[in-house]
């Protein structure tokens, strides 16, 4: 198989339709190479892998190997110093992990450096098969091991996390798998799909958003908005900063909880 460089292109560059995969990552303080004005030609023509921190490294490595051709990266894909790009672009974020095939997760890493690959030791998590035929595994892995991880601690990623179809995380500890049907880890379900009312859904995710954290204070409705464009459409209801018009005396009661595409990347092959 040969392979071309990695570079970012146009829509009007790949195929109608082509699959894609879309990662969720923590940015972190520590600086990387990102689209902006000056580095766009060039990420256009070729982008070295040697220059990607490891997040984006491992990312391209894990698409090629399943198979896929193109990945959008939020930070090579949205031209970050220019605020008409960024306008454009962001109200357009529940569509570009909605349409998403896979998304994949850099659950345990906290900035752009950590990777998604571990030395994981399997002793700690895996399942363990008792004398009696029965299976005893811990029963707060996905509490510790995968609530608590850095990226579900950011606001933006909970909003990646509820709006694409199926994603895979890479933790500290091991690998989970979340889609429309189940949570799990190691071939283990966690649960299955959720119960009650849309509006009940609701006010689970507003716990778990207010209590996520923000870079930017500024970004509190937009980091949610490709959510509330999916409530819009399911409850044909108005929506009111936060409320719904048909659920308004009920969502005043809510408290804030406790801590619990443009473009595409072209990975160069054929």
């Amino acid at each position: 198989m040969s392979m071309k460089p990695v570079r970012v292109v146009e829509p009007t560059e790949t195929p109608i339709g082509a699959p894609y995969l879309a990662l969720s990552h923590c940015w972190g303080t520590t600086p990387f190479l990102t689209n902006t004005l000056s580095t766009y030609a060039q990420l256009k023509t070729s982008i070295p892998l040697r220059t990607l921190p490891p997040n984006f490294r491992d990312a391209i490595f894990t698409s090629r190997r399943l198979g896929f051709r193109y990945i959008w990266i939020d930070s090579l894909c949205i031209i970050q110093d220019s605020p008409t790009d960024w306008d454009a672009e962001a109200p357009l974020m529940h569509h570009i992990y909605q349409n998403a095939f896979l998304s994949l997760a850099a659950v345990g890493s906290s900035d752009a450096y950590g990777g998604f690959f571990y030395a994981r030791d399997p002793l700690l998590t895996g399942a363990h098969r008792l004398p009696d035929s029965s299976i005893a595994v811990r029963d707060d892995l996905w509490l510790i091991d995968f609530l608590e991880e850095p990226l579900n601690q950011r606001a933006w990623a909970l909003q990646e996390r509820l709006l694409a179809p199926r994603t895979v995380y890479f933790g500290r500890n091991q690998l989970f798998w979340e889609c429309r049907a189940m949570e799990a880890y190691w071939g283990e379900q966690v649960t299955g799909e959720w119960g009650g009312t849309p509006y009940d859904h609701w006010d689970l995710i507003l716990q778990q958003y207010t209590a996520c954290h923000l870079t930017k204070g500024k970004d509190k409705f937009v980091a949610l908005s490709g959510v509330v464009k999916e409530f819009e459409r399911i409850l044909r209801d108005k929506y009111l900063a936060g409320l719904w018009e048909g659920n308004f005396v009920n969502g005043l009661l809510c408290t804030a909880g406790r801590r619990l595409p443009s473009s595409f990347v072209e990975l160069g092959f054929d």
